[in-house]
């Protein structure tokens, strides 16, 4: 990333978190107001009760007496502050944070990663589902109403990248990736499958998460519709190879092609298949 990039990265936190912190610091202005009010109201109860001789025959010292109305104003007070600091910490936290994969074993192109941070009034919540059990049409105008609302970050890791490191680890640095373009640092993540990155927040994993975690959903849709849109983007430059029908996945079409013309600089060479045709081709 460039420094241009991590500064523009940087200010763009900035700008999306004052919202939050002066969320925050009017809870606290209120809150502690409050807490102070009915902390003075209560010890003016209290004093106003004559303690010493209710309570006289209970606590023999007359001094602790006094000191009840002052010592439960307090009580009062600590526990409406603790409340209210709490409060504060929810409005500084951001909605959690998902991130999905778009977990796709296909010879092409990069892996895609995508997180995403949904608003509490996402207008399509109930629409958000498994990806993969969306059509084309369905998934890309989901996408675009969580880029209009939603916060997202996307990570990739190029074909070469994966080859050196193997797809698991590509994977990992793909979300990671993600995780570290979004214009606010997240709070906590929510992880589709059962492995985790090494993120810089607590994590979850969570098995089957496309289809439980609305955030995760939403994740998944962005990160299937960008890898889409860069296989269709391939199709221009190789049309041979049909891209813009198999996306990339080992359908009978895309086998044919690459034992005909042999595998493109964006294919992942260290799949078996892929491998063999380039075998083939330097071959003959």
């Amino acid at each position: 990333m460039t420094f241009t990039e991590m500064l523009s990265n940087a200010l763009g936190r900035i700008v999306a978190f004052i919202p939050n912190l002066l969320a925050a610091l009017l809870i606290l202005a209120v809150g502690l107001l409050v807490a102070s009010l009915l902390s003075r109201v209560t010890r003016r109860i209290l004093e106003g009760v004559d303690m010493p001789r209710r309570l006289g025959r209970v606590v023999e010292h007359e001094s602790v007496l006094r000191r009840l109305p002052h010592t439960f104003g307090r009580i009062v007070y600590w526990a409406l502050a603790l409340i209210t600091i709490s409060l504060a910490i929810d409005a500084l936290q951001l909605t959690w944070l998902s991130v999905g994969l778009a977990r796709i074993l296909a010879y092409l192109p990069s892996v895609v990663a995508a997180a995403v941070i949904l608003p509490e009034n996402f207008s399509a919540i109930s629409a958000l589902q498994d990806s993969k059990k969306l059509t084309a049409k369905r998934r890309e105008a989901l996408a675009t109403i969580i880029r209009a609302e939603a916060m997202v970050g996307v990570g990739i890791a190029e074909p070469a990248e994966i080859d050196r490191v193997n797809v698991l680890e590509a994977t990992m640095r793909a979300m990671a990736r993600a995780v570290d373009r979004l214009p606010v640092r997240p709070t906590r993540a929510l992880i589709d499958g059962n492995r985790l990155p090494r993120l810089s927040c607590p994590a979850e994993a969570i098995i089957g998460g496309d289809g439980l975690e609305p955030a995760i959903s939403a994740a998944s849709i962005i990160a299937k519709t960008v890898r889409d849109a860069v296989v269709v983007h391939a199709a221009n430059h190789w049309p041979q190879y049909g891209f813009e029908g198999h996306k990339g996945y080992g359908a009978a079409l895309h086998m044919q092609a690459l034992e005909a013309f042999g595998p493109t600089p964006i294919h992942r060479f260290s799949y078996a298949p892929v491998k063999r045709a380039a075998e083939k081709i330097s071959g003959e």
